[in-house]
């Protein structure tokens, strides 16, 4: 699919067709003539940028506990906002990279992240909770509320470029 965006991109700007067949040809030879190790290097390097991003994200999520402890629900949102659609986008350009190895791959990468995320901020935000009541504090924040609002925020930069993707090609 990402052939024929980049191909109609070309004819966009004025590319003619044998042009475009000889670079994709290029592209197809110079692919095909990669040493095996050098494509599984590449896959094993996309799978351990992924896992990287898990692990981050994870640390990330319980690295915010103390200002999720101190800051109103508002701030927080606000933090989780900023900190989701930051890593989403992050996500979003290593699962676009997976998906020009493999579909299955591409799909259970555009499964594992976001549900891991789901599941870090999740139990972050409860463990959050659970301090709070044993610090009495007065600030408690609503789990699912919060969870929501990081979950819609680390999906939406992977939402948008795929609704760009497919309103690119189908509008040609």
């Amino acid at each position: 699919m990402r052939h024929k965006i980049l191909k109609n991109r070309l004819r966009k700007k004025g590319w003619k067709e044998h042009d475009i067949s000889r670079t994709f040809a290029t592209f197809l030879e110079a692919e095909e003539k990669k040493h095996p190790l050098i494509k599984k290097l590449d896959m094993n390097i996309m799978w351990i940028a992924l896992c990287l991003i898990v692990l981050i994200n994870l640390i990330l999520c319980f690295s915010m506990i103390p200002a999720y402890l101190v800051l109103p629900t508002g701030y927080v949102i606000l933090c989780l906002i900023l900190v989701g659609a930051g890593f989403g986008f992050l996500a979003d350009l290593v699962i676009r990279e997976i998906e020009h190895y493999s579909h299955h791959h591409y799909v259970l990468a555009g499964i594992i992240v976001p549900i891991s995320s789901l599941i870090a901020i999740y139990y972050a935000l409860k463990l959050s909770n659970i301090l709070s009541a044993h610090l009495n504090t007065s600030i408690a924040h609503d789990v699912f509320l919060l969870t929501v609002v990081y979950f819609t925020s680390f999906s939406l930069p992977h939402l948008i470029n795929k609704h760009k993707e497919i309103t690119e090609n189908y509008s040609e």
